[in-house]
């Protein structure tokens, strides 16, 4: 049986001042990470993507 991890706020505090790297960040699933982690207090998200546009976008 997998384990399943929701994410919500809560569950993400294990996360704050920490520096976080996301690979695939602007497809569906790294965009609501990103999202989530950005209202927590985290020291550094850096985002790794292949879509040169979406990542732009993403940035503004």
């Amino acid at each position: 049986m997998r384990k399943v991890i929701l994410l919500n706020l809560k569950s993400l505090r294990m996360f704050e001042n920490k520096k976080i790297l996301i690979t695939g960040g602007t497809g569906s699933l790294g965009t609501v990470l990103t999202t989530k982690l950005l209202k927590t207090d985290v020291d550094t998200i850096r985002i790794f993507s292949r879509d040169e546009l979406k990542q732009s976008q993403m940035e503004s």
